[in-house]
């Protein structure tokens, strides 16, 4: 190597170990300051700012006043970009903090939710930073929970701030406020899926059950053909997972086959049949037999829609009841097996032969007689549509635990050699 390129060799190296040296050099306070000085700098490094002062510790936030710093901001800038960049790091300040500091950072976003002045995006995202740091049975709590009701009940509030306050809503309340009850059944889309969200969350996480009014109005609602659809869609989406934590709705299974047979909507019935899977109502098994018997052998759009929807509704009753004593849901049990078998090995559509392929390989449990489904799996494996043997072969590896790939021959001499493993334990 030349003395020259050796002098430039070492130049290089010695450069880059001081400009190492140097970064790692920086002290915790060097980057807290240098953060500080970037609030005053371009969008992105404000915004880049922001982010670096709010994920330090406690410690160094109380130190280096962070908390006032941010707070400053809000009242002198008002690009809401920056706003709503602003309040989140409150909120990540706040969601890690103790005593004090939390109790400061509250106040500040309790100010930003209640200024009217402030851009709805941000007091939107004071909401939700709120949300976490808010006990819902304090004082401030309960004041804040109030205000939230308003919000949503007041006609000219933005679409944003009652969507966070609906949000806000379903995560801190243990009771289903009234508000909510009567935003489910909204025809703004923009109101209604968030609160419908917050009430499935209610649900969920307290064990609460609707209660028979607002069964009863969800009802009507849903069965109204006149009713806007997008509402009924997404009542029978809620009205499956209540029923599936427990709430009950009178004549529920008369109700979904009324509208599966009667309504002039395609998607309703469509959902009405997936709703029957979600409820894991045993009851309500014989309603996807129907379905798939009174669309049989019919080629129009609609008739195989509800086949196919039919088969995939029955998938989901397979896999949860297997944990269960089916015995005495025998007799429907495997009418519904039989349904997705015939469809398998008999139905003209491709699509609702690969439903019922699917449907079948959740049929894993030993609680099941298995024979007949992994039989009518094995001759699928010779379709000529790959996308039905794929799906043939995949529940089948699911329902034996074995990997025999395509191959007809091997499956044949797996199945009559423990034929008697697949019978019902």
């Amino acid at each position: 190597m030349s003395a020259k390129r050796l002098i430039l060799t070492w130049g290089f190296a010695l450069a880059a170990f001081s400009m190492t040296a140097s970064a790692a050099d920086k002290t915790k306070g060097d980057v807290i300051e240098e953060a500080k000085a970037q609030l005053y700098g371009n969008m992105s490094d404000q915004t880049q700012a922001v982010q670096i002062l709010a994920s330090q510790e406690e410690q160094d936030v109380r130190t280096y006043e962070i908390v006032e710093l941010l707070s400053k901001l809000l009242k002198d800038e008002d690009n809401p970009r920056l706003l709503k960049a602003v309040v989140t790091g409150l909120g990540q300040i706040a969601d890690k903090a103790q005593g004090g500091t939390k109790g400061d950072v509250r106040k500040i976003l309790d100010g930003v939710m209640r200024d009217k002045e402030q851009h709805a995006v941000v007091r939107a995202e004071a909401i939700r930073a709120l949300r976490p740091i808010t006990d819902a049975k304090a004082y401030e709590g309960k004041q804040t929970v109030e205000y939230l009701k308003k919000l949503v009940d007041d006609a000219s509030t933005e679409t944003s701030i009652r969507i966070a306050a609906l949000e806000f809503l379903g995560g801190a309340s243990a009771e289903v406020p009234d508000v909510l009850k009567k935003a489910i059944f909204s025809s703004d889309p923009n109101q209604r899926k968030p609160a419908i969200t917050a009430y499935i969350s209610i649900i969920v996480r307290t064990k609460a059950t609707l209660d028979g009014s607002t069964t009863s109005a969800m009802i009507n609602t849903i069965e109204d053909e006149k009713a806007n659809e997008d509402l009924r869609l997404d009542l029978l989406g809620m009205m499956g997972i209540a029923m599936k934590t427990g709430s009950r709705f009178m004549n529920a299974g008369d109700m979904l086959s009324g509208i599966i047979k009667k309504s002039q909507k395609l998607r309703v019935k469509l959902k009405a049949v997936t709703v029957v899977g979600v409820t894991l109502d045993a009851d309500l098994m014989k309603i996807l037999v129907g379905v798939y018997d009174d669309n049989k052998d019919k080629t129009e759009v609609e008739a195989v829609a509800l086949r196919r929807a039919a088969c995939s509704s029955a998938g989901e009753f397979f896999g949860p009841f297997g944990k269960r004593d089916v015995s005495q849901y025998k007799t429907d049990m495997t009418k519904l097996s039989e349904m997705c078998v015939t469809a398998l090995t008999s139905d003209k559509d491709l699509s609702v032969c690969k439903e019922a392929a699917n449907a079948l390989g959740n049929m894993y449990s030993k609680r099941y007689d298995r024979r007949r489904p992994v039989a009518a799996l094995i001759e699928t494996l010779a379709d000529k549509d790959s996308g039905v043997s794929d799906t043939a072969l995949d529940s089948l590896k699911f329902m034996t635990g074995e990997d025999l790939g395509k191959d007809l021959d091997a499956w044949r001499a797996w199945y009559k050699k423990n034929e008697s493993k697949l019978k019902p334990l």
